[in-house]
């Protein structure tokens, strides 16, 4: 568990001995423990990406090696699995990037 610092409560401040509104403390926050996996990875087409963890997967982008955006995918009904067809890609190195309900993850795939 990592430690961040989140604001305290007025009162919880001028108990501490500070009159800041906005002072902050240390407190262990629980960081959200998913992983986005690609499979196949390398792959010739289809592309299955899947969340683990307690997020949903809203939706996925694809990223070439140039920063463009080659592929955009929506994922119905928010779940932990969404599937893409990368046949139409050149081979290479993508960046696919996972949108979810708690954040945005990023993983590599190699198209052949």
């Amino acid at each position: 568990m990592i430690d961040r610092l989140v604001p305290c409560s007025l009162a919880e401040s001028k108990r501490q001995g500070k009159a800041d509104a906005q002072a902050w403390s240390s407190k262990p926050e629980p960081l959200a423990q998913s992983t986005l996996t690609l499979f196949p990875n390398p792959t010739d087409g289809l592309l299955e990406v899947k969340i683990a963890g307690s997020a949903q997967l809203q939706s996925v982008e694809v990223y070439n090696l140039q920063g463009k955006r080659m592929l955009v995918q929506q994922c119905n009904g928010g779940g932990v699995q969404c599937s893409l067809n990368l046949g139409g890609l050149p081979a290479g190195l993508y960046a696919v990037v996972g949108h979810t309900s708690t954040g945005v993850m990023r993983a590599n795939v190699v198209v052949r």
